[in-house]
């Protein structure tokens, strides 16, 4: 599968960091992990939280599905302010993930995405994941609550991924909070 991402970010108007980070990350057998965080808050306390979940998973093991990954950045953020979090693992063509809290993804093949309620080091009612089948070619996009929640059928339209991902941030984005976006497109490899 060939996959080109692009990312878009900016702090809330008037901080120097913020506390949304994107991360993708490719590993052996053909995995790509594709994650969201938007720690609560604003500011370098929010901006250690982002930090710290990516480090989390950008150590971790991949070949053992989904759940662990979750789980290690639900404990690994304990004791922090906490974060809100869509985590992401593309394997064997088929996309599984797990959202909690207020972010959100969108993809043009139909997979039906449920959030979990909660906080990722803090309390989460039920862990939900969902999956579905990655067909020959489309897109995801992954955008945290400094984005409008419209976004979907602009997200979805025939400009590249970083057109895009640059787009949403232009059109989309709140000041008043830190913002990320996600734009992930695959097609079969040829």
């Amino acid at each position: 599968m060939k996959l080109v991402t692009a990312e878009g970010g900016a702090p809330r108007d008037g901080e120097q960091v913020s506390g949304d980070a994107v991360l993708v990350r490719h590993a052996d057998g053909g995995r790509v992990l594709l994650a969201l965080i938007d720690a609560l808050g604003h500011g370098p306390e929010a901006h250690a939280v982002a930090v710290r979940a990516c480090a989390i998973l950008s150590s971790a093991v991949l070949d053992r599905g989904l759940p662990p990954l979750v789980d290690a950045v639900a404990a690994g953020l304990v004791g922090t302010r906490g974060a809100a979090g869509m985590v992401c693992l593309i394997e064997g063509g088929r996309l599984h993930g797990c959202g909690v809290g207020n972010v959100q993804l969108r993809t043009t093949v139909g997979v039906p995405v449920v959030l979990s309620e909660g906080v990722l080091g803090g309390r989460i009612r039920k862990l939900r994941f969902f999956e579905g089948a990655l067909r020959s070619r489309g897109r995801l996009v992954l955008w945290s609550d400094g984005l409008a929640t419209r976004v979907a059928s602009d997200a979805l339209a025939d400009a590249t991924a970083a057109a895009a991902a640059a787009r949403l941030m232009n059109d989309y984005r709140y000041r008043h909070d830190d913002a990320s976006v996600l734009v992930a497109d695959w097609e079969p490899a040829v």
